[in-house]
């Protein structure tokens, strides 16, 4: 194709050289995954080495459609409060019997994670989670990262327990080997469920660090809950001094958050800031120590502006968070959103320095800063998970009980091979649509486009290396 089709003996080493690239792109992170397998897919096609018709080909493998068919599905069980009662009932039991309570809540999301998306498993269940850890007074990584592992290990039960599941049997099936079915896999699954859940009770708490909340981040002083933006009139004595020098920001129960001169924001680089008239002070202080600082009389040459309530919250970073794969600086939430990034945890380290650097990944933990109206839209825009707050919505709980009877159905349907198991949960998705469990943009919403491209790509790159002929 193109002209650029390279020797068919050579096609195997142009497979190779081009999977290598993928991996070392892949271990560089400076591009998205899906981006990587992307390109790395259309390298295969115009070198020659994944004809087009493989191309095609691709497209009608039956495993992404069906992931795209759970997810709508698993959506419904979300908008109609399914999932919830789990949640609901943890939140109630938590503190009366929070040891019995926390072996009911593992059990119930290893058996759930079966059948649904580990997702919105764990976006419910992370607030329940840290409660537990208070309950307990054990530190909230030793009971989150389980939360994770019981996610997967569930998975591991049915075939539609996680998306990689499906992959496999779909591409099984294009090789011309027999379905997999529904509980095929439980008699292996459910042991290693089992062993993997005393294994995180015995050793789990031995061998898990020990983190605490990354509002311990932040000292005593520094937890306010107000901003209070002040501005440098030309008449002012703070005129030509060094922001670090001003006892007036040093105070007790003060802490300063940025100094924006025209459009910029200093906050990056405060040794060096002198202040000049107009520059404006952002300070972050409790309500009690905003009404002494307003009647200080030495701040009479500093015009108060305005006073926000504020609230400082962690925030997940997901797979399908749209900060993935960018720097923090580029995100300029300042200026868009009027929310402040204090901190970033990753892998055991906290970032509170050069932030603007920071390429965000999945898995990633935010220390935001800002109303809470303005952390509410952040969040929405980029799909962040708050770890502490849950986001409130209306849920259709009327409807609950017909998604739960299509979600049973689908299974039951599938163990007795009555259809295969895209057809039934394409059937599923009409139900819950038509019936009003979910509304088609929300429903659409809750597919993961990323995740779509990333699957296709990949398995056009398999394509691609069994057309080479080097791994027939």
């Amino acid at each position: 194709m193109f002209g650029l089709a390279v020797p068919a003996e050579m096609q195997p080493w142009a497979a190779i050289a081009i999977m290598l690239l993928m991996f070392l792109a892949f271990m560089w992170e400076k591009f998205p995954v899906e981006v990587v397998a992307i390109v790395g897919a259309a390298a295969l096609v115009v070198t020659g080495v994944l004809p087009t018709d493989g191309v095609l080909d691709v497209f009608s493998n039956s495993a992404p459609w069906t992931i795209v068919a759970m997810l709508i599905l698993v959506g419904a069980l979300v908008r109609t409060g399914g999932l919830d009662f789990i949640g609901g009932y943890a939140a109630r039991h938590v503190q009366e019997r929070p040891r019995l309570t926390l072996g009911l809540i593992c059990a119930g999301i290893v058996a759930t994670s079966a059948f649904v998306n580990n997702t919105p498993i764990v976006v419910v269940m992370l607030p329940v989670f840290i409660q537990l850890s208070r309950q307990m007074s054990v530190a909230p990584s030793k009971l989150m990262i389980p939360l994770s592992y019981l996610t997967l290990l569930g998975g591991c039960v049915t075939l539609i327990g996680t998306s990689t599941n499906l992959v496999v049997a779909g591409v099984a099936a294009d090789a011309g080997l027999e379905p997999f079915h529904i509980f095929e896999m439980s008699p292996v699954g459910i042991p290693v469920a089992i062993a993997g859940m005393l294994y995180l009770a015995l050793l789990g708490p031995k061998l898990l660090p020990e983190r605490k909340s990354m509002t311990d981040f932040l000292t005593d002083r520094s937890r306010m809950r107000y901003f209070t933006e002040v501005v440098i009139p030309e008449e002012s004595n703070l005129v030509g001094r060094e922001v670090l020098g001003v006892q007036l920001f040093q105070r007790e129960g003060v802490r300063l958050i940025d100094v924006i001169r025209g459009d910029a924001s200093l906050r990056r680089d405060f040794e060096h800031v002198t202040l000049q008239a107009g520059d404006r002070v952002v300070l972050r202080t409790a309500m009690t120590e905003l009404l002494t600082l307003q009647r200080d009389k030495s701040l009479r040459r500093v015009d108060q502006l305005s006073s926000v309530p504020t609230s400082t919250v962690e925030a997940l970073i997901a797979a399908d968070c749209r900060m993935v794969g960018r720097r923090l600086g580029d995100l300029r939430l300042r200026r868009r959103y009027g929310v402040y990034p204090l901190a970033v945890h990753r892998r055991d380290k906290n970032f509170g320095s050069q932030l603007d650097d920071v390429v965000i990944r999945p898995g990633d933990t935010l220390l935001l800063e800002g109303a809470s109206e303005d952390i509410q839209r952040l969040a929405q825009d980029m799909n962040l998970v708050d770890i502490a707050h849950p986001t409130q919505r209306a849920y259709r709980r009327n409807h609950a009980p017909i998604v739960i009877a299509v979600m049973a159905t689908v299974v039951l349907l599938s163990a007795f091979e009555v259809a295969p198991i895209e057809i039934l949960a394409f059937l599923g998705v009409a139900v819950v649509l038509v019936t009003g469990c979910i509304d088609s943009d929300e429903a659409f919403g809750f597919i993961d486009g990323q995740l779509l491209a990333m699957l296709f790509a990949m398995l056009a790159v398999g394509e691609g290396l069994e057309q080479s002929g080097r791994w027939s």
